[in-house]
């Protein structure tokens, strides 16, 4: 998809205004850079979207596709953006609508760091498998 992208991007006349980075190696440092984090998937679901549980940790706003496993973890408009799949302009008016507002984007990112924070932290998985696991032997 690479050179797809680099190409279409240089046919759009946006290729110094978008940036295609490849693997990034430090997460928590490049999310720190970013004021708003998208996930525009646009199959029917992306399992447990981790990029954007990462994002949440970081308090960014981020905007999702309503999709399974997206919207298990962003709440429309508590924690984030849901917007349809491949609905380019839904997309575009929301990440309009998060550049016009710095206090938005704040709040959705303290929501959302929170929620990660009761819901999907490491602790909490942990405890939720040793219950599985003591469950599954009869205990």
């Amino acid at each position: 998809y690479q050179n797809y992208l680099n190409n279409l991007s240089s046919d759009l006349n946006i290729s110094t205004r978008v940036h295609f980075l490849g693997n990034i190696q430090n997460i928590p440092e490049f999310l720190a850079e970013l004021d708003i984090f998208i996930l525009p998937t646009m199959e029917k679901g992306e399992g447990m979207g981790v990029a954007l549980l990462e994002a949440s940790a970081c308090g960014k706003a981020c905007i999702g596709t309503n999709v399974t496993g997206i919207r298990d973890i962003i709440i429309n408009g508590e924690t984030g953006i849901l917007v349809p799949p491949s609905d380019s302009q839904a997309l575009a008016d929301s990440i309009s609508a998060l550049v016009a507002s710095p206090e938005e984007r704040k709040r959705l990112g303290t929501n959302a760091r929170k929620r990660v924070e009761q819901n999907f932290s490491i602790e909490r998985e942990v405890k939720a498998h040793e219950a599985l696991y003591e469950e599954l032997m009869g205990r």
